[in-house]
């Protein structure tokens, strides 16, 4: 067998996005002692916005907040494959508080790990370093995408699939020729897309059911009915965009359920039963083919 070749970190580009000069200093000093040189910053929402529009970097440190606003939304864009970086980048969150609803939070978006603040320069190190060399494989839930952290089963997540996502950093930094991460890289997109779409699919299923039971026991507000079809019109929206990005197909079915959700929220209090049923029936059948994916 044939000894890895060693990997050279001064090809690899990190993104630092964190508010602090202080903060930014002591990223620069880890990564530069790694090996990495190649460092871009953006330290506000619209600075991130582009640079992931832009792409080109393999790891990312980023504070969870910035500009008073949750930045953990940039890594679940990256993940959920609605930006132009790579959703297999590396990335780091960086967390000042210990709130365990802050924690869950940050750890939700998908990221690789979360660092607490302050924390140690060899910390950082070990973080990146040690998921270089030992990335866990993904999964895909309905609202979540990323590494798959623990070792048992989490609750109602038992069915879903582990998957071997490529290494942007170890592909670089090893000299792997770029078609064969590319192609490894489109392979588990794919394998991504497909268990999204069976995942929005069931979730309109979910959502259309809890819906009608509301009804049907007396049990709907207005608010708990708009909540439900706000969600709804969210769920139809990605799975509409995937199907169109991915899969090369038509979305009007999707598109004209999603668009009956809206006209729904826009008249909540005049919503009977029958038109939950209906919109029920509508979201199944639009929901089937993905389902058996």
């Amino acid at each position: 067998m044939h000894a890895k070749v060693k990997l050279d970190y001064s090809k690899i580009t990190a993104l630092i996005c964190e508010p602090s000069s202080t903060i930014r200093s002591g990223i620069r000093f880890t990564l530069n002692e790694i090996g990495i040189t190649n460092i871009e910053e953006s330290n506000n929402f619209i600075a991130i916005d582009e640079s992931c529009k832009n792409g080109g970097f393999q790891i990312v440190v980023m504070d969870a907040v910035l500009d008073g606003n949750d930045s953990a939304y940039f890594i679940r864009q990256i993940r959920s494959l609605q930006t132009n970086s790579d959703p297999f980048v590396l990335t780091v969150l960086l967390l000042s508080s210990r709130d365990e609803v802050a924690v869950r939070s940050a750890m939700s978006s998908g990221t690789d790990s979360v660092l607490l603040i302050p924390f140690s320069s060899g910390q950082l190190r070990d973080q990146i370093v040690g998921h270089v060399e030992r990335r866990r494989p993904f999964i895909v839930t309905q609202d979540y995408i990323g590494p798959e952290r623990r070792n048992e089963s989490r609750p109602g997540c038992a069915s879903a699939p582990q998957i071997i996502v490529p290494n942007p950093v170890e592909a670089l930094g090893r000299g792997i020729p770029m078609e064969q991460y590319e192609s490894k890289k489109n392979e588990a997109i794919q394998v991504i897309v497909n268990y999204r779409l069976k995942s929005l699919a069931g979730a309109i299923i979910f959502e259309c059911n809890s819906l009608a039971a509301g009804m049907r026991d007396g049990l709907a507000t207005n608010e708990r009915t708009f909540r439900s079809l706000t969600r709804l019109e969210g769920i139809a929206d990605e799975l509409a965009e995937k199907i169109r990005k991915f899969t090369g197909a038509k979305s009007y079915s999707v598109e004209t359920f999603r668009d009956r959700c809206r006209e729904l929220k826009g008249g909540v209090d005049k919503i009977t039963y029958a038109d939950v049923e209906e919109l029920s029936v509508s979201g199944k059948k639009v929901s089937e083919s993905y389902m058996s994916r």
